[in-house]
This record gives C-alpha cells, structure tokens and sequence, in this order.
C-alpha cells in the first residue's frame, strides 16, 4: 500500500509538471496548426494563431470558414505547437512542442465569453486591436482530452502524456 501510495504520487507531480510545462510553451509560442475532418473524413489542416489560457487554448475564425463547418459537423480536432528550427542534427536535439486531441466549442459573436476571449487575444497580438466587424467571427475554444509534451532533449521521440476526462 505505501508502495502504490508513494508511485501515485509520484505520478501526480509528474502530471502536474507536465500540465505546468505545457502552459508555460503554450504562452511562449504563438502559431499552431490544427487538423479538422469534414463528416466524410476528407482532412484539413490550419496554421492559426492562437491565445491560451491555462490549458484552454482558442482562435478566432470566419464563422463560414471549412474549420468551423468541419467541427460542427465532425467535432473531433487535434493541434500540434512548435517552434522552428533549423533542420540540423544539433537543433533536432532540442525540438519541444505540444501536440493535444481536443474538444472544440464554438463561441459566436453573440455569446458573453466571446468578448473575454478577443481580448486575450488582443493582448497577444497588438494588430488584432484594428478590427472593427467580428459579427461574422466566432471563437473557437479547445479543452484538451489528451496532451503530449514533446521534449527531445531526453531523447528523440520522447513524449510525456497527460489524459484528460
């Protein structure tokens, strides 16, 4: 029993260290690329940039862009951040990134939490602030199911994962 006690523990400082981690490079970085599937699985991928809170990460979006009719239809996405490098075997050595399967929600112009969102993303990106017409924008939030911080400084390939319910 003390065994399982001390190795759950464990765990959970690993998990913990790892969700800190994670929200630390989500605030460091500021493109990432999410793949969507229409309802007959035809793939699509887009380099969006993004404002995170904690681990809740979102975007802003046309309201009729392929994204959005690809969540509504087939709400299954996954979104990968890195930063990048040179292609050199050294700077390979030292890839981070952050790869998450999520939950998306669409938040419409119309929603209270639309104008919360906007600002952070405001805040993130100065240029933001000259847009006047958002009626036709929606925000598109995303919970993380399961989360994978890549970190090849411990070695290539390495992944720590953390699940979410």
């Amino acid at each position: 029993m003390v065994k399982e006690d001390k190795k759950n523990n464990e765990n959970k400082k690993s998990r913990v260290k790892i969700i800190s981690r994670a929200i630390q490079y989500l605030k460091e970085n500021n493109i990432l690329t999410m793949a969507t599937a229409s309802i007959d699985g035809k793939p699509r991928a887009d380099a969006l940039e993004y404002a995170s809170d904690d681990l809740e990460t979102f975007v802003l979006s046309p309201e009729k862009s392929w994204k959005v009719s690809n969540i509504k239809n087939n709400p299954q996405i996954f979104y990968e951040v890195h930063h990048v490098l040179d292609i050199d075997i050294e700077k390979l050595k030292g890839i981070i990134g952050l790869q998450v399967e999520a939950l998306p929600e669409i938040i419409s112009f119309n929603d209270s939490r639309f104008t919360k969102y906007f600002k952070m993303m405001q805040d993130k990106y100065p240029l933001f602030k000259k847009m006047k017409k958002l009626d036709d924008r929606v925000i598109l939030l995303f919970r993380p199911k399961k989360l994978w911080l890549l970190d090849y400084k411990k070695r290539f390939f390495h992944r720590d994962a953390v699940f979410f319910d």
